[in-house]
């Protein structure tokens, strides 16, 4: 039988003997390591910590995956600055050498025309100053005055001489400069704010025991004042490195040179060993430990410079040597403490020294290249043993070998004669009573015991008792000593220890029975020994510790006694195991059940198989039980097998571990869900999150802690549970005859042609699964039509969800299971047998709302290919101008395909240019990317961008009037062109063809010409990376709002909480409001000064005006502006007026061209038979569907922001523009 070691025979843990407490048990493996994370998710387990052994060493972890992770979400140039710490300088933007070399030119000519007027004007006063003294009568008045003005121009003439000449720009050359600068500020801007958010984000990595430690440092208070995260990481180190007024700094050193010679690989990769060694070097040396050694010094100087003295070498070769002795003897040490699997390597290394060949590694970067490629020693790994050892004592002792020369003329203390030892006498008398004629051979070969033998036993367990207790207590210090040294996560402890093994002793007499165990310990279970049962071939008794192998579990007179090193154990109870005839021992507190092989062998034939390894145990009439051999040398039957799991999840248990603060959170947020009728999830977290809500207790923690707790609600799965397409059911046998139900056939349809469900007279409230019924093999079930709701999207997967809008939602449940029913819920009907009239519900289909203003926009403007037929030169020179703004505007970088990566080839976007008509008559161009391609790997969430709701619109067009504001509608031209893109993520590249190909090698030849390419058209083609944001690609509007919204911000803007593109700003006492639809700005404030500073603030930020005259800033003054299509009217003081007149022209001119005859005039925007659809009219033809789809969208615009009273018509139309029919559009004539 196996036995028990340490406290596990009586339980473990601090109670006493024959106690009921379990403690730890035979399977506890110590408490696990607390492991330790800041407020960053990412950054993990990586914190700076106080008080440890490796807090020196994770601390250089923590700050390089820091660094690591701060480059990567703020950019390079916070991550320079913490990498090399010290603060970044940005160079500010100097002009290029052709300017300079102008402006000396331009100088020496200003500087030569100053001398000359300077000259000039010192001879006038000269001349001056003679009059005045030849003027004795003082008839010359005007002479003193006119000497005075010539002095002062002097003075002011010689002093601007002493200021700077600004050198003179061209128009293109000062874009250039401007966009150089707004560059710089942007980055200056931008440091500044990541160096707060790393100050935090380092600060919220620390433990709270090393917070406590540096707030009592004296520069705490100028390092938390300050935000400088280069000032709080230094404050960290001096902090954990123990460099404080009340730390010894010679204790310091030595620690860590401890610390440093003691560190070792272990387990370790060479490439984790590599970094840890190369961490403990830096930490030793940032306490002032030194490499250096004068004897390495002079072998070192004089192996480099021909046998000269470290003292006769200059003063650069000196510390030349001194870096490189201090290299070699780390790299020495990084090779002499790495693992055991280089010891080949190391004993190489010294034997080719030896023989004169120098082959050791020279710095710590070749010793990892040796590490990695050397070949490895092999290790033989220590066999782990879960298992006992059995040793069974009883009759003589078997003589052992000895060396008979030595022992040839020695005498014997037990027989007092020559030639053998006394242990190995085969003359020893045996001490102790006689035999006890009554035992069996076996017993008595089994166990000899006497009064003595027991009483000497005892007092021998109790001495070794106390020995192992002395040697656990040292090996549990020395366990916590190196856990000390290694908390990392990248480190582990592989101290390991064994105990002895001992066998057992059972006294087989009458009264007392006693068996001694001892047990072989291990750190791990493999297995849990309570569920399964031992064979054992070495035990004469059988023990069982579960209760569910047995039974009749029941206290006898006889009492067996257990003795281990950890105690005595009585077994008073024993009980019956089915199938087995002889009674076994029992105890709770054993650790395993076994039966003896001595046992089990009276009862049945047992057989043992020496190729697989087991026991078999031959039961008549019954299966066999086979005793299978585990990895760790025990015979094992599991009686007990897992056949499968059931996961139920109860609200109390989720209850469990939650605060009341969280539960009542919890309550209140399902009780708002239902006050709103139930929505979607993320609609209902959207609504809080963004405080739709005005002043809502409830949070998205709530939200979640709610779904926790209860899951989904039932009354917003009703109806609205999408059914999925369910597997196929495999039948397991084809019926005799085949039978066609109802349920499952359509006449005339094909599963895969079938629109819709057919017709379904659901009348009935109660459903009986038929096939649940017991019936004889022979009968065919059916499932008739009437009885089921609608059964066919069973068998039709591809079935629209008619399903939901046909039944009332709360007598809806739909089941996912293949060859699943619709049904009704009877318990929630309110009326027994009372049919659902289909003609009543309103039937829902097609519903789709255009994007307005996307169809708006895509209506007016031509591509390039037919703006240039439709304008001819006008066109041409809208293309022209609009790739010079790029070009300027340094917008296009030129690459080489084979420059890119396959990743970066699979990305390129086509580029398009498309025209416009304006309504002043002027063509203007937009060159746009294809971005639809992005849309596989950017998802919505990283790209939507947002405008300025309608509503906010016209109510801040009321308070301006209300107010009577000032109002300036403002146009930023080429806003996204402006917008530099910082994140080499967000650049795109395009290829741009054709014309705009000769459009751009004109421009810039030296640019462009080298990298045009012809494709296999014979198209020119010319690939470029754009570093501004284009119109087109996903990200540009996020880019630019991000950048508009960032400069409104910086100068003192609040956005409004209800709507991100509305700003508000107190000026003079007084609000004044932007609202803004990307580049369309709405700017109002009571002074006209205000708002006219507000519009040179955007030129000056926005505004770049070319050669050719474009990119100026479109700004409209006075009483009337359009803005986004609508014409704002405040001519009459309180009031606003707003109309969409010139929109709807451009409607009612494309309805005439579609309907030339007209509608004739209406009372009503409606028509009486609006909502009525007929089923049976004629679809529209294709054309005539995009018509109609187009006016619908056009109308829909402008019932939006002018025509409210048209809203219940367009309401209607837009649920038709899928499939419109020709009854449409006698509704949309009317309308």
């Amino acid at each position: 039988m196996t036995g028990r070691g340490g406290r596990a025979a009586r339980g473990g843990g601090k109670e006493g003997r024959g106690q009921k407490r379990s403690g730890r048990g035979q399977n506890y493996s110590g408490s696990k390591a607390v492991v330790k994370k800041g407020n960053c998710a990412e950054l993990g387990s990586n914190v700076f910590d106080y008080g440890q052994k490796n807090s020196a060493d994770l601390m250089r972890t923590t700050w390089t995956k820091i660094t690591q992770y701060v480059g990567a979400t703020y950019g390079q140039d916070i991550c320079n600055e913490l990498l090399h710490l010290r603060p970044v300088i940005i160079p500010k933007p100097v002009y290029s050498e052709e300017i300079m070399e102008r402006n000396a030119v331009r100088e020496r000519i200003l500087r030569q025309a100053h001398e000359n007027l300077q000259n000039a004007r010192r001879a006038q006063r000269q001349l001056l100053q003679r009059m005045i003294e030849a003027d004795t009568t003082g008839a010359n008045l005007e002479a003193p005055m006119r000497l005075a003005q010539l002095e002062n121009e002097i003075a002011q003439a010689d002093f601007a001489a002493e200021q700077p000449i600004v050198p003179e720009l061209t128009p293109e050359e000062a874009a250039h400069n401007k966009a150089e600068w707004h560059t710089y500020r942007d980055r200056m801007d931008k440091l500044q704010l990541h160096r707060g958010k790393s100050y935090s984000l380092i600060e919220g990595q620390c433990t709270p025991l090393l917070m406590d430690k540096m707030k009592q440092d004296m520069s705490w208070e100028t390092v938390s004042n300050s935000f400088d995260p280069i000032a709080l990481y230094r404050l960290i180190t001096k902090t954990v490195l123990a460099q404080t007024e009340d730390q010894y700094p010679f204790a310091t050193v030595y620690e860590q040179m401890l610390s440093l010679s003691g560190f070792q690989q272990d387990a370790m990769s060479n490439a984790q060993w590599y970094e840890r060694f190369n961490t403990k070097i830096d930490v030793a040396r940032s306490v002032g430990m030194s490499f250096r050694h004068e004897g390495l010094l002079e072998y070192v100087a004089k192996e480099s410079y021909d046998g000269k003295s470290f003292y006769d070498l200059s003063e650069d070769e000196q510390e030349a040597v001194v870096k490189d002795q201090e290299e070699r003897f780390i790299a020495y040490m990084f090779l002499r403490q790495s693992g055991k699997q280089h010891a080949k390597l190391q004993g190489d290394l010294k034997d080719e020294f030896t023989t004169g060949e120098q082959k050791y590694p020279t710095t710590r970067q070749q010793t990892l290249h040796l590490l990695d490629k050397y070949t490895k020693s092999v290790i033989k790994k220590p066999v782990e043993s879960e298992g006992t050892a059995f040793a069974q004592k009883g009759g003589k002792g078997k003589t052992g070998d000895f060396d008979k020369k030595y022992w040839a003329d020695k005498k014997c203390h037990a027989c007092e004669e020559v030639g053998h030892p006394s242990w190995s006498c085969p003359n020893k008398k045996e001490k102790g009573k006689g035999k006890d004629k009554s035992k069996s051979d076996d017993d008595e070969k089994s166990v000899k015991s006497t009064a003595s033998s027991v009483k000497k036993l005892t007092n021998e367990m109790k001495k070794m008792q106390k020995k192992y207790e002395s040697v656990n207590t040292q090996l549990k210090a020395l366990q916590e000593a190196d856990s000390d040294l290694s908390e990392s996560e990248e480190e582990t402890s592989h101290f390991q220890f064994e105990e002895l093994a001992h066998g057992f002793t059972q006294v087989d007499d009458p009264m007392p029975r006693i068996a001694t165990l001892f047990k072989q310990s291990h750190n791990k279970s493999r297995f849990d020994l309570t569920k399964v049962i031992l064979l054992d071939s070495q035990s004469t008794m059988d023990l069982f510790c579960n209760r569910k192998l047995v039974s009749n579990v029941r206290d006898t007179k006889e009492v067996m006694q257990l003795k281990s090193n950890g105690g005595t154990m009585k077994v008073t109870k024993k009980a019956t195991m089915a199938g087995y005839e002889q009674e076994v021992w029992f105890d709770d507190r054993a650790i395993t059940n076994i039966i003896a092989l001595k046992n089990l062998i009276k009862l049945y034939r047992v057989t043992y198989d020496s190729l697989q390894g087991k026991f078999v145990v031959h039961r008549p009439g019954k299966s066999n039980m086979e005793f299978k051999m585990h990895a760790s040398g025990l015979h094992v039957y599991a009686p007990m097998k897992v056949k499968g799991f059931a996961f139920v999840e109860t609200v109390a248990e989720n209850l469990e571990g939650l605060s009341a603060r969280q539960v009542k959170g919890a309550k209140a947020a399902r009780h708002l869900y239902e006050a709103l009728q139930y929505p979607s999830e993320k609609d209902f977290k959207w609504l809080v999150k963004s405080n739709q809500i005005k002043d809502c207790p409830v949070t998205a923690a709530d939200i979640e802690t709610a779904h926790q707790i209860w899951g989904k609600d039932i009354a917003a799965l009703k109806g609205k549970t999408v059914r999925k397409k369910p597997v196929p059911v495999l039948d397991a046998a084809p019926a005799s005859e085949p039978v066609s139900s109802d349920d499952v056939e359509l006449p005339g349809v094909s599963e895969e042609e079938a629109p819709f469900e057919p017709p379904q007279n659901a009348t009935e409230v109660g459903i009986h699964d038929l096939d649940s019924t017991p019936a004889p093999d022979p009968v065919q079930l059916e499932t008739a039509e009437s009885t089921i709701a609608a059964p066919v999207a069973a068998a039709v997967p591809e079935l629209r969800r008619s399903t939901r809008n046909r039944m009332p939602p709360k007598a809806y449940i739909p089941s996912h299971s293949s060859g699943a029913r619709y049904a009704y819920a009877v318990t929630q009907l309110e009326t027994d047998g009372v049919q659902y009239p289909d003609m009543h519900m309103f039937q829902q289909t097609a519903f789709y709302q255009a994007d307005t203003n996307i169809v708006a926009a895509i209506m007016t403007q031509l591509s390039l290919k037919a703006g240039l037929k439709e304008w001819g030169k006008k066109a041409y020179l809208a293309a022209y101008s609009e790739m010079k703004q790029l070009h300027f505007r340094n917008t296009f970088k030129p690459m080489h395909w084979k420059d890119l990566t396959p990743e970066q080839r699979m990305k390129v976007l086509e580029s398009h240019m498309f025209l416009k008509k304006k309504r002043c008559g002027d063509i203007k161009g937009r060159t746009v990317a294809g971005g639809n391609k992005q849309r596989d790997y950017i998802s919505k969430e990283d790209a939507s961008s947002p405008t300025v709701a309608t509503e906010s619109v016209l109510l801040t067009c009321i308070v301006d009037a209300e107010e009577g504001r000032e109002v300036a509608i403002i146009d930023i031209p080429n806003a996204f062109i402006q917008t530099r893109v910082e994140d080499e993520k967000d650049m795109v590249y395009i290829k741009i063809r054709g014309v705009l190909v000769d459009i751009l090698v004109d421009i810039a030849p030296d640019v462009y010409k080298d990298f045009v390419t012809i494709d296999r058209k014979g198209d020119k083609q010319l690939l470029v990376q754009c570093l501004n944001a284009l119109y087109g690609t996903m990200v540009a509007s996020l880019l630019y709002y991000r950048k508009f919204v960032g400069s409104l911000l910086r100068i003192g803007f609040e956005l409004n909480p209800y709507d991100p593109c509305v700003a508000n700003k107190m000026i003079d006492g007084e609000q004044m409001t932007i609202c803004f639809h990307v580049d369309d700005c709405k700017v109002s404030h009571k002074k006209k000064s205000c708002v006219d500073d507000m519009i040179d603030w955007l030129r000056k930020e926005y505004e770049s005006i070319f050669e050719d005259g474009s990119g100026k800033m479109t700004v409209s003054r006075g009483k009337i502006h359009d803005y986004l299509g609508m014409k704002l009217d405040f001519s009459e003081a309180g009031q606003v007026k707003i109309s969409m007149f010139d929109y709807i022209k451009e409607i009612i001119a494309a309805f005439d061209k579609s309907e030339p005859k007209g509608g004739g005039t209406k009372n009503t925007a409606a028509p009486e038979n609006l909502f009525r659809v007929d089923e049976k009219a004629e679809k529209l033809p294709h054309d005539k569907a995009v018509e109609f789809h187009n006016l619908v969208a056009k109308i829909l615009y402008a019932t939006k922001r002018a025509r409210p009273d048209t809203c219940t018509a367009i309401a209607f139309l837009t649920t038709r523009v899928r499939e419109p029919d020709k009854d449409d559009w006698k509704k949309l004539v009317h309308l």
